[in-house]
């Protein structure tokens, strides 16, 4: 993981621009960003690698602030999956309690 650095200070990686001709039989075009295309997954080109690093510094600086929130929705979906898993008869176990308490009969008719 990079250490990301002062979001305020940080500008975005802006990607180099590289006329590149696509021939097709449609049309040829131009791809100004070809160079970031990798067709070989185990070889890392040290320029596109350093693009993407910088990319994801940028990106860790300016989420970092969102970490705290991010953690507590994670633990809030956590805390619905939990009472979701919960059986069928769980449920109107707890129904039948608070209808016994008065709290659920509006509910129930």
């Amino acid at each position: 993981m990079h250490k990301p650095t002062s979001a305020s200070a940080l500008q975005p990686p802006v990607a180099r621009q590289e006329a590149f001709v696509i021939k097709s039989p449609f049309g040829d075009r131009t791809d100004e960003y070809y160079w970031l295309r990798n067709d070989n997954s185990e070889k890392k080109p040290a320029d596109i690698m350093e693009y993407l690093n910088a990319e994801q510094a940028y990106t860790e600086a300016m989420m970092a602030r969102l970490v705290p929130l991010m953690l507590l929705v994670v633990g809030v979906l956590a805390l619905i999956r939990l009472a979701l898993s919960r059986s069928v008869e769980a449920w109107r176990r707890d129904i039948r309690v608070l209808a016994a308490m008065g709290v659920a009969s509006r509910h129930l008719s």
